[in-house]
């Protein structure tokens, strides 16, 4: 686990597609230079063992569901979709089961923590980890 200043949070799970020897999605590298850079704690997992418990979770903190989760331009959903592995007849549980199979299908990065999900890395959207006297205190000083 990454080590930074904020010991009162829980710390935020990232997930990556690989996480060691610095290799990764070039957003996966921006986003966890961006947490680096803020000294939040976070916790990198890989996107390879992502649990069912992780998956709900995921869901329940999604705006939109499995459309803002799964990756529309990896290979793998194409083939499914063109196969009918994928179809908009699938119950909750099979889409999770799929998942878990094939967590391929995920985008990266995600970080998350109990209350916020971030899908892709995006600088701005990210600001909702940083704890709010701090935001306001990194607003006030990058805006002189």
């Amino acid at each position: 686990m990454e080590r930074g200043t904020s010991k009162y949070m829980k710390p935020i799970k990232f997930y990556s597609r690989l996480q060691s020897e610095g290799k990764g999605v070039f957003t996966e590298q921006k986003a966890k230079i961006w947490l680096k850079e803020h000294k939040l704690a976070f916790e990198e997992v890989s996107i390879q063992r992502v649990t069912r418990d992780d998956i709900i979770h995921l869901l329940q903190l999604s705006d939109d569901g499995f459309e803002s989760i799964i990756s529309k331009r990896s290979s793998l959903y194409k083939n499914f979709i063109l196969n009918g592995v994928l179809s908009p007849s699938m119950t909750l549980t099979e889409c999770i089961e799929l998942v878990l199979k094939y967590p391929a299908l995920i985008r990266t990065p995600i970080i998350m923590d109990d209350k916020k999900l971030q899908v892709g890395f995006n600088e701005d959207s990210m600001r909702k980890f940083i704890p709010r006297p701090h935001r306001k205190v990194y607003r006030n000083f990058s805006m002189r």
